[in-house]
Order: structure tokens, then sequence, then C-alpha cells
């Protein structure tokens, strides 16, 4: 089983490398970039800072870009992000809870029951 942390290191890795290399991507239209920006103002800035540190801006928008572009981000349910969301608390780096499926209306409510059910854990 692949670690969490060795996927994101490979996909921060080849990020890295299409930015170095240069590959040629289409431009996004007026509407994707307004989109984009919509989706990544839904995202949540605290998660991507815990998750990839120092570099999280630029995962955040290379996932809000491929949303926008309505491409699959391995690791990132794009079509359902706007839909519903999952959340995990995690203690001693392990996953202790998950609830799949909360609309985004249920969300902040959520959280709160995660928090007071799981003392102590990272959510």
């Amino acid at each position: 089983m692949t670690s969490y942390k060795q996927t994101m290191a490979e996909t921060l890795e080849f990020m890295y490398l299409m930015r170095e290399y240069k590959l040629a991507e289409r431009e996004l239209t007026d509407a994707e970039k307004k989109k984009r920006e919509e989706i990544a103002q839904d995202m949540d800035d605290a998660d991507f800072k815990d998750r990839y540190g120092d570099r999280w801006k630029e995962v955040k928008m290379a996932v809000a870009t491929k949303a926008a572009k309505g491409e699959k981000m391995e690791g990132f349910d794009l079509y359902e992000a706007e839909a519903d969301y999952t959340i995990v608390a995690i203690k001693n780096n392990k996953v202790v809870d998950q609830q799949h499926s909360i609309a985004k209306s249920e969300f902040k409510v959520a959280i709160k029951l995660f928090k007071k059910n799981n003392p102590g854990a990272k959510i």
C-alpha cells in the first residue's frame, strides 16, 4: 500500500517537472478562469496548508484549474467537490473516523459533530 505522503511527494515532483519542462497545456477561457476562482474560493485554505506546506497555493490552484476545465485529477473527486464533502478525523497518524457524501449545507454542523466525537483528532 502506498502511503499518502509518498503519493503526494510523487504528485508534487510530477507537477514540478511539468512546470520545469513547460509542457504545453491549453489556455483557460475567460469563463473557465472565473469558474477556477470560484472553485478556489470554496476550497479550505487551512486544509491545503496542513497537507502541502509552503506549496499549498500551487496545489490548490492546480486542483481548481483542473476542476474548471472539467478534467479529473487523481486523489480529488472534482465532479462531486461542489455537491458533497468528505470529513476525516486523524489521530496519531491514523484515520479514526470518516464520513462521506456530506452536503455543503450540512458541512459546518458535521465538522462540529466530528470535533465533539473525536477529541484531540485533526479534522
